[in-house]
């Protein structure tokens, strides 16, 4: 008879050493990386040394590990120390205070629909204390994994901002 251990998922606080997991991690679901988009991705790429800059200027980082492995990780500033980095933060930030933006979350797309994300999100809650969380998903290409992802955690959708360029996000809301 073979047993089955199954590991469990701990999320912890991310500390600038995490950095280059958090890469690992990010590049597993970046959009040109992926030949689908069934499971939910980002688009933004970033390298270790922002990663470790954003580490170091939130409180709100945080490590899903199994096995000692960083399977996902999530981002997240309070809406005052929040730089933006393009025009839809912009307009976030002008029409909204007082909550906390989650910046990137993702999963490795093989821990996906195990809870992973859903443990980060409840971590994250907690330590803020239930303030209103924001974040904004891809409308185009359409990210719908993570819009039903959000939507299940209780976020509502705001509308949707067009960038310079064209690319378009859904801007998403949790009181």
């Amino acid at each position: 008879m073979e047993h089955v251990v199954q590991q469990q998922t701990m999320v912890r606080g991310a500390v600038a050493g995490d950095a280059e997991a958090i890469v690992g991690v990010a590049q597993s679901v970046l959009l040109p990386n992926l030949s689908t988009t069934s499971r939910g991705f980002l688009r933004n790429r970033y390298t270790r040394e922002v990663y470790e800059k954003k580490l170091g200027s939130s409180p709100y980082c945080l490590v899903a590990e199994e096995g000692g492995e960083a399977i996902g990780f999530l981002i997240a500033y309070e809406s005052q120390l929040l730089v933006p980095e393009n025009e839809v933060e912009k307009e976030i930030v002008r029409k909204h205070s007082g909550f906390v933006y989650i910046c990137q979350a993702a999963v490795r797309p093989e821990h996906t629909e195990k809870g992973v994300g859903t443990r980060l999100y409840e971590r994250l809650l907690k330590e803020t204390g239930g303030k209103p969380l924001m974040c904004v998903i891809s409308s185009r290409p359409r990210n719908k994994p993570s819009e039903r992802f959000h939507e299940k955690m209780g976020f509502k959708k705001l509308g949707e901002v067009t960038e310079k360029d064209g690319t378009k996000w859904w801007v998403y809301k949790k009181e």
